[in-house]
């Protein structure tokens, strides 16, 4: 037993003196780099998509076919073949920047008011309202995404659920 607890001294002195190595530092700045290029790229990415979408998507006023689309990729057999793999289902890169593209431009709905059939529970952190879509993010066990759409009769529908 004495000869184990000397070993991971051993080894953990040998560690703690590589964290203070020149080479550990160049290591740590490396990795440091590529996180700031990763999110630079992340950005561009992201304001290249966002200036594309509105120009071809919210200008032309196609917003609506647009969810009609998002709504058809994230339909049952979309679901089931994620949890067939034991994925558990996500919004894809579209349905994902739809919905940080509504949380930047849309307005935020007082979470106090009820929608029909509808009512925001205690891990809703937001609901927004874009176009005549209600935006929702549930922090729970995971995240979930949902979207509603409005009715002429100014209640809501389930449109997507993930």
């Amino acid at each position: 037993m004495e000869k184990n607890s000397e070993v991971s001294n051993r080894t953990a002195s040998k560690a703690l003196d590589f964290l203070d190595s020149p080479e550990a530092q160049k290591m740590f700045n490396r990795i440091a780099a590529q996180e700031k290029a990763r999110k630079r790229r992340a950005k561009i990415a992201w304001d290249k998509w966002e200036k594309e979408f509105t120009k071809n998507i919210i200008k032309k006023g196609k917003f609506n076919e647009w969810m009609d689309r998002l709504k058809k990729a994230h339909n049952k057999s979309y679901k089931m073949r994620l949890m067939s793999k034991g994925i558990e289902p996500h919004p894809n890169k579209n349905l994902y920047r739809t919905f940080y593209f509504a949380q930047d431009n849309g307005k935020e709905v007082n979470l106090r008011r009820k929608l029909d059939k509808y009512t925001p529970n205690e891990f809703t952190t937001s609901l927004v309202e874009y176009n005549g879509y209600y935006f929702h993010i549930i922090h729970g066990q995971g995240v979930g995404f949902k979207v509603l759409k409005a009715t002429k009769n100014g209640k809501a529908e389930d449109f997507i659920s993930i």
